[in-house]
C-alpha cells in the first residue's frame, strides 16, 4: 500500500474492491494463459500515483490473484509495459513489436 495507505483502507475502495471480486472472482491474468485462478486483489490497471479519479474509477481496477499482482503486474509497471504472450505466441501488449 505504500504511501497511500489511507485511500485503501478506506470505505470506498472496501466497496469498489468487492464489488470488482464478485463481478470478476477469477484472475485476469491467469484467465489470459487459460489458467482458472481465484482473484483475492483488486487492482488498478492504470496505476493511479495517488490520483483519486483514477483510484475510484471501478473501470480502472482488474481482479487478480496475488502472486500475478506481485510478480508479473509489479514487472509490467516497472517496465512500462505488458509482459508475456497469448497461446498463440502473440504478444499481450499490442504496442510491443
Amino acid at each position: 500500500m505504500g504511501q497511500h495507505g489511507k485511500l485503501y483502507s478506506g470505505k470506498a475502495w472496501a466497496a469498489i474492491r468487492k464489488n470488482q471480486l464478485q463481478n470478476s472472482p477469477l484472475c485476469a491474468y491467469c484467465l489470459r494463459l487459460g489458467i482458472v485462478t481465484q482473484a483475492t486483489i483488486g487492482d488498478h490497471i492504470k496505476p493511479h500515483r495517488g490520483d483519486f479519479r483514477l483510484f475510484f474509477d471501478p473501470s480502472n481496477v482488474q481482479s487478480l490473484c496475488k502472486p500475478c499482482h506481485d510478480s508479473v503486474k509489479a514487472r509490467e509497471e516497472h517496465a512500462g509495459q505488458s509482459i508475456g504472450c497469448d497461446a498463440l505466441g502473440l504478444p499481450f501488449d499490442k504496442k510491443h513489436w
